[in-house]
């Protein structure tokens, strides 16, 4: 190929490159147009108020209330078996059997522990046969004093030897009844052999084995009653003195609600702590155990009359304790003052709040004033 139609070859072919850079920054332009034309169709499709802004803070909320209310005090207290008894042989013997392990249910007149009753069995049977030897007898003296009462009353037998056959009888009376109260004393010791459960309960503690020997007052188990627990709470002298038996009293110990009723305020308390016991009773429904830790919620005697929101309604801010009303979509920050906590609720004063109004207890954590809400 000469000079020239090299050129030209070069020329077409710088020609065609230069073609191809210009279709592809057109296609970029395209795309680009497409990108920021579909994008701004979106935004242009937002509904008013939210272009350009975060979506409204989703919330749940509750109404304020007003009326009277008695403020509550939380304390600790710890749960006790109502009754615990430490059960014990009333007779002497070797144990022959154990009818129960640590933590076993028991219910009322089931055994616990049988003992060898052997001793006591033939003991029972050697008394068995002495009176009934002694009533042969007695049997036998008798006729004998009837036969001798009638020759008496003839004349035909001296006084003395009819006081004899009648003494003799007597004598053997009062020793038939001695028997019969030895064979009733041994059998009353046969049924003692087996150490039966006082009540409905659960084992605590084992306290005999197979094969010791226990003697009269030896323990065997410990049984406590555990459908009813006592709650035992320390509460100072202002709290002691406003309670009233029977009063309602209302609490929690994992996660379970309780309410009671006051049973006692123990009139001495501690000298360290200034503090006085207070027992508070109810069933044991939710299977307390115990030793467990009872928050217990207990009247101060002070009451608040006015309005009334959720506790958690109540949250701390830079400017002290406020609470989120919801008006107009929008979330409005209140200060307020609290006068009383009674569990679950709280007594508060605050400027234009009335009763009625939705106040926000879930969500307000990151809340502020004024921002758009949604409320649950």
């Amino acid at each position: 190929m000469d000079v020239g139609g090299q050129e030209a070859a070069v020329f077409s072919l710088n020609m065609i490159m230069e073609q191809r850079k210009m279709n592809r920054r057109l296609a970029t332009l395209l795309l680009v147009a497409v990108f920021c034309w579909g994008s701004g169709g979106a935004l242009w499709a937002q509904p008013p108020g939210q272009q350009g802004g975060p979506p409204p803070a989703v919330v749940v909320t509750a109404l304020v209330a007003s009326g009277e209310m008695i403020e509550e005090q939380e304390f600790v207290g710890t749960v006790f078996f109502q009754e615990t008894s430490l059960v014990a042989s009333e007779v002497s013997g070797r144990v022959l059997e154990v009818h129960f392990e640590q933590g076993d249910r028991v219910r009322r007149g089931d055994k616990l522990v049988t003992m060898d009753g052997v001793l006591k069995s033939k003991d029972l049977q050697s008394r068995r046969a002495q009176r009934e030897e002694v009533l042969s007898e007695l049997s036998r003296v008798q006729r004998e004093l009837d036969r001798m009462r009638r020759l008496f009353d003839q004349g035909t037998v001296a006084e003395q030897e009819y006081e004899k056959v009648k003494f003799l009888a007597s004598a053997l009376e009062r020793r038939a009844e001695s028997l019969a109260a030895e064979i009733a004393r041994i059998q009353e010791e046969v049924r003692m052999l087996e150490v039966l459960a006082p009540f409905d309960g659960v084992v605590l503690t084992r306290l005999s084995n197979l094969g010791e020997w226990l003697s009269s007052g030896s323990p065997v188990a410990e049984v406590a009653r555990d459908d009813v627990v006592d709650i035992l709470v320390n509460v100072p002298v202002d709290v002691a003195l406003d309670l009233e038996l029977g009063q309602v009293a209302r609490g929690s110990a994992a996660g379970r609600e309780l309410v009671g009723r006051v049973q006692a305020v123990v009139p001495r308390g501690d000298v360290g702590s200034r503090t006085f016991p207070v027992k508070v009773r109810l069933p044991n429904e939710h299977g307390l155990l115990e030793g467990m830790e009872v928050r217990m919620y207990l009247p101060t005697g002070q009451r608040h009359e006015g309005l009334t929101v959720p506790r958690d309604a109540v949250v701390p801010s830079p400017m002290g304790q406020v609470i989120f009303l919801v008006r107009d979509g929008q979330a409005q920050m209140i200060p307020v003052s609290v006068s009383a906590f009674a569990r679950d609720t709280a007594g508060i004063e605050a400027q234009g709040v009335e009763p009625g109004e939705h106040v926000v207890v879930k969500g307000q954590e990151r809340l502020r004033d004024g921002q758009p809400v949604r409320a649950e």
